[in-house]
């Protein structure tokens, strides 16, 4: 462990991550957008038009909590509109159409109808900015939702991937493109990852993973000539076989939901030790300040050692009262 006073940067704890070595605690980068509107207090809808006031929004809360990364947003429709101008199959408005369809988000646990709409434009000037101005001491991370993700949300599409492979393969290369040109856009900001969300997995096999990794290669050789990290987050996976997932080629793994407690860890070690690839836990918000979790997730997680983060279930909700994200970093580490 470090000595006193000499606490690695969250950027060179971020390098110590991926090169799995023993770290004085996991990384600590929680699911923060619409939230930072609360720490600025700037309207969240006035916030998200705003390149200046979101990189405010985000750098502020990152000061204010000292947790060890900064994504760059958390919404589940941002690339819609931009994919209506490119494929003539995606409706226009598309993001609208969403929202106004019953059911809950598994990224954000809110209802689809609660979250207001950003602007990628503007989520990508923003993350220059946070670059820019913290970057040398904190990684920076770009987000952007997964094409398989995306497509079955614009079709309404639930069927396991098995079932829908048919429908899903042409309109996955369709998307692939404006995609790529979204991770090079992040990459030329100079950030240090892409954290790609694919909200639900739970119904993927081992033969879904043989036509899907292919396109992810495309994904993951831009990342990698940038030098950049590529993490794949699942919302909704099946958490006795996350042996799956590991091989579609990412440098990190990210369990979130309502199902990461059920995790199994020490597989989930072993799987990192001979694969190389890093794994990130959600973990639940504490009720309260005393009670920082109801389980010993991030104790456990924590006595793993090395190639492991912690982020949070779920976007963190603007609502939580900052307490609760104070004692959870300061429960990791502690």
């Amino acid at each position: 462990m470090a000595a006193a006073g000499k606490r690695k940067t969250p950027k060179r704890l971020f390098k110590d991550l991926f090169d799995l070595k023993d770290m004085e605690y996991p990384p600590f980068i929680p699911l923060v957008y619409t939230y930072a509107s609360r720490v600025s207090k700037m309207p969240v809808e006035e916030m998200l038009g705003d390149p200046t006031g979101l990189s405010r929004g985000l750098i502020m809360s990152q000061e204010l909590f000292d947790y060890d990364g900064v994504i760059s947003h958390y919404d589940p429709c941002l690339e819609m509109e931009h994919l209506s101008e490119c494929c003539d199959w995606v409706p226009q408005e598309v993001s609208g159409q969403v929202r106004l369809r019953p059911g809950t988000s598994l990224i954000t646990g809110r209802a689809l109808s609660d979250r207001p709409a950003g602007s990628m434009p503007v989520v990508l000037e923003s993350a220059s900015l946070v670059s820019a101005t913290i970057g040398k001491e904190v990684p920076v991370i770009g987000v952007l939702n997964g094409p398989v993700s995306l497509v079955r949300r614009i079709l309404d599409e639930h069927r396991p991937l098995c079932e829908s492979k048919d429908a899903l393969k042409g309109r996955l290369e369709d998307v692939q493109g404006p995609l790529v040109d979204f991770v090079k856009a992040y990459c030329n900001q100079g950030l240090d990852a892409i954290w790609m969300i694919e909200e639900d997995w739970g119904s993927v096999t081992e033969r879904d993973m043989e036509w899907l990794q292919p396109l992810y290669a495309t994904f993951f050789n831009v990342t990698g000539y940038f030098d950049v990290k590529a993490v794949v987050a699942f919302h909704n996976y099946d958490p006795s076989h996350p042996d799956i997932y590991f091989s579609l080629g990412a440098d990190a793994l990210y369990f979130g939901g309502g199902k990461s407690e059920e995790l199994p860890l020490k597989e989930l070690s072993d799987l990192v030790d001979r694969s190389g690839v890093c794994v990130g836990i959600g973990c639940p918000l504490p009720q309260d300040c005393q009670a920082v979790s109801d389980t010993q997730l991030i104790e456990n997680v924590k006595g793993i050692g090395h190639g492991f983060f912690l982020s949070t279930c779920f976007e963190v909700d603007p609502e939580v009262p900052p307490e609760r994200l104070t004692a959870m970093v300061q429960a990791v580490k502690e």
